[in-house]
Parts: structure tokens; sequence; C-alpha cells
């Protein structure tokens, strides 16, 4: 019995030590590098020719073997040391052009890819194939590099020679388009439908992300939101130039016709930068904006009409999303110095002042595709108590100034809008137009104002 009890104890020790057994392990991975190899299948190529007085002629070749691992194009280019086979101070010249076999010129040398066509002059780089990788293929590309002369009583004797060297040269991967790779909004503009997918699938939805304006190197927030766009989540604040031809098609949202214009240049005309909520001139053929400087809204909301000049606002701080940004009239939120031509529902502008890219949004209600407020607004769930929060931070700037910051919000679209009070239909656009949470006014899209008024713009990508 006192033995099974010995036993027993050695068991339980067992049972014990088995409970601290653990596993680890190590992830393997590989990085495969782009490659290129060729090589020759001979070290050298000999002719051993006897001249005659019609020529003789005489030719070899050479296997030249190119392998590759990438879809990429790859050329293979021969270069040599002389266009001239030489012995000591004698030459053989290479062929004036190219020319069949039959009618090889005498007293010169060349050469040709494959067993059939026309020999070539040997010039000091030629281009004589190129290849990429066969899909789930490893052969090689084997290309038959014949060399020949033709040779009469005129050439000397001697062993006439030159140096060839074939080389493989395989374009480099392409840079994948990713938000991270970008620097400036004008970017955009540059990219095919195919790379601005790739470029969306590269954005992480609702996340903020920064670039700089190539117009005035200021920097803005841009974010991809559930509407499928990626839209500034800042408001523009570019100052106006007025150097000639400043604007570009490359730099701003200009010439976008039925054919869009590459060449499009426009000048805008001296604007007018107001100071205050009253001096706007209050027409459709003056551009004006207005700079109000480095403010943010606060984020309070203010029902006073009439409130203290600037109040509502703060110096803006490291994040920027309340900033007022500028103060554009509808003529120079289409980039215009004369709205007037724009008359009546439906006759809507192609163009802003937005960087090259981007582009004005529509007020969206009764309209076709989704780069609207109304498109942004239903697929954000937005209404008047949550346009101003994250992802999208619509900014309450008032209008024609920041004695209105806090009491609503107004931003340009392209579209006109048509009433039967104004005669010559110039006096209204549509906008997004924001009242403040508690008010008993119905705001939001679909809505006109005055032209000649100074409010807010935000882009989308175009």
């Amino acid at each position: 019995m006192a033995l099974g009890g010995i036993f027993n104890a050695i068991d339980y020790c067992f049972t014990a030590i088995s409970a601290y057994a653990s596993t680890s392990g190590i992830e393997m991975s590989a990085t495969i590098n782009p490659s290129s190899t060729i090589t020759i299948s001979a070290n050298n190529v000999a002719l051993d020719i006897t001249p005659s007085v019609e020529g003789t002629f005489s030719s070899d070749y050479a296997t030249v073997s190119t392998y590759t691992n990438t879809a990429n194009n790859c050329t293979v280019t021969m270069t040599t040391a002389s266009t001239n086979l030489t012995s000591g101070n004698n030459t053989i010249a290479t062929l004036p052009g190219s020319v069949s076999e039959a009618n090889f010129t005498n007293d010169r040398w060349g050469y040709r890819v494959g067993t059939s066509g026309d020999y070539n002059a040997v010039g000091a780089s030629n281009q004589i194939a190129t290849y990429a990788q066969n899909t789930g293929s490893s052969s090689a590309l084997n290309l038959a590099i014949y060399f020949a002369a033709k040779l009469t009583p005129a050439t000397k004797p001697g062993t006439y020679t030159d140096t060839v060297t074939f080389i493989s040269t395989c374009a480099p991967d392409p840079i994948p388009v990713n938000i991270n790779n970008l620097e400036y909004m004008q970017d955009f503009a540059t990219l095919t439908d195919s790379e601005m997918t790739e470029l969306l699938d590269s954005m992480v939805l609702n996340q903020q992300y920064q670039l700089k304006d190539n117009r005035d190197e200021k920097e803005y927030y841009i974010a991809k939101l559930a509407d499928g766009n990626v839209w500034m989540t800042q408001n523009l604040d570019h100052d106006i130039v007025t150097t000639e031809n400043f604007y570009t098609y490359a730099n701003t949202d200009i010439g976008h016709g039925s054919t869009p214009d590459t060449n499009a240049k426009w000048t805008a005309n001296a604007a007018t930068h107001v100071t205050n909520d009253t001096a706007w001139a209050g027409s459709n053929t003056i551009l004006e904006s207005s700079d109000p400087g480095n403010l943010c809204w606060d984020g309070t909301f203010d029902d006073d009409l009439n409130p203290t000049y600037g109040a509502n606002t703060e110096v803006c701080g490291s994040d920027r999303h309340y900033h007022i940004g500028n103060y554009y009239n509808w003529t120079a939120a289409i980039a215009m110095n004369d709205s007037s031509g724009y008359i009546g529902h439906g006759m809507d502008a192609n163009q802003s002042i937005c960087p090259a890219g981007w582009t004005l949004p529509y007020d969206g209600d009764g309209r076709a595709g989704n780069k609207s407020f109304y498109a942004l607004k239903t697929a954000l769930g937005l209404d008047q108590s949550n346009y101003h929060n994250a992802p999208i931070y619509f900014v309450y700037g008032g209008g024609n100034g920041v004695g209105y910051v806090g009491a609503f919000g107004v931003y340009w679209s392209p579209e006109t809008y048509f009433s039967w009070t104004d005669v010559d239909n110039t006096a209204y656009a549509y906008s997004l137009f924001l009242m403040i949470p508690n008010q008993h006014v119905s705001g939001g899209t679909h809505t006109w104002r005055v032209r000649s008024g100074g409010y807010s713009v935000r882009c989308v990508n175009r």
C-alpha cells in the first residue's frame, strides 16, 4: 500500500508539469524583387572571309536569351564600342542602311535579328526587341543575332574586331495610386478612371487626409464619404489672383466644355476684397471675394441676426476644419468676371474656382448624379442638427462677412435659379443653406440665394 501511494504521488507530479506546456511559431515571408537576365550562347562571333572581286559574303550568329519575372515591357538593346570593325588603322564601315543579303554592300558589315529579313546598319545603340513575362511561364525570349560582312580585295588583310554589348532594361513597376502618394489637390486631375478607383480603394471611409492647393500652397482636409466621393471637409480659402493667365486647366476647374480644353486660361479681374458685411457691390457683373483671415467658427450658434461683428469666431488652432475660409459671390465661385450670361433655370456653370480635379457640388434635388449636396445629405443622414459634425464639418460661416457666423451657413452650387420676379433671370443661384438647429425655419438643399452675396465654397472631386 505504501508503494502504491508513492506511485500516485508521481502521477500527480507529472500531471502538474504538463499544465505548463506552450507553443510558439514564426511568420515566414519572402519579398520577390523584379529581375531581368540576359545570356549569350557564344563569347565571340567569327567570320573567316577570303575577299573576291565581286565580294565574298559571310555570316554567323549568336543566340541572345532574356528572362524576366515582370509583366512590364522590357527592351533589349545592342550597343557597340564603335560602328566600325577595326584592325590597327584599317576599318570596315557599317552598312549605309537596311539592305537584303542579295544586295549587301561591298566592304561593309551589319546585323539582323532572326534568320530572315534585311541586314541593318550597326549604330552606337540599337533597340532590337521588346518583351515581357509570359503569364504563367518562365520561358526565355531567344533572339538569333546574325552578323555579316561582304568583302573585296579593297579591304586589307587582318583581324577586324568590335565589342558588342547586349542590355536588357525593364520598365519600373508603376507606383500604386494611393492617397499617401499624393501631395496636391490638383493631382486628382491627372488620374484616369481606373486610377481614381484605385485611389478611392486606398482611402479609409471618413478618415481625414490633407492635400495642398498648388496655387497658393494652402492645405486642406479631405475625406472619402459615404456617397462614394472625396470631399473637402474644410472651406476653400483661396485668395483670387489677378495675374494674367494665372488660372489654367492644370491648376483650376476651368475648360470643361463638351470637349475639355487643356489650354484653357482665365485672368480674373481685380477682385473687390470687402472688409465688412455691408461693402458688397451687389452686382452679378463684378467678381467679389473676401478673406476674413485666420478665423474659425467656434462651434456655437447664434440666433441673433444682428450680432456683434465677429462674434462666434476664434483664432484657428492646429485643427482647421472650422476655418471660415473666403467668401465668394457666385461670379467668383464659378471663376468668371461676369455671370450675367447664365440665365434661367438649368443653365448651369461647368467651371469653378475649385482646384483642378475638383468642382462645385450640385444642389442635387431633382438632379441626376451623385456629386451633390443632396446625395451627401442622403448618404450621411444629415439634417440641420448634424451638418457641422465629423466627418464633413460644414461651417455656419454666415454670409458677406463674419457678422453672421453661427447664425447660418451657405455653400454655392453651379446651378442657376429661375424666378418670375427676376426680370432678366440673372439674380439667383442654388445653394446648400444651413440654419441653426433650434430655429423653426426650413433649411437644407434646393434653396436659392442672391448671386451677388458672399458665401462659402466647398469642392468635391470632379
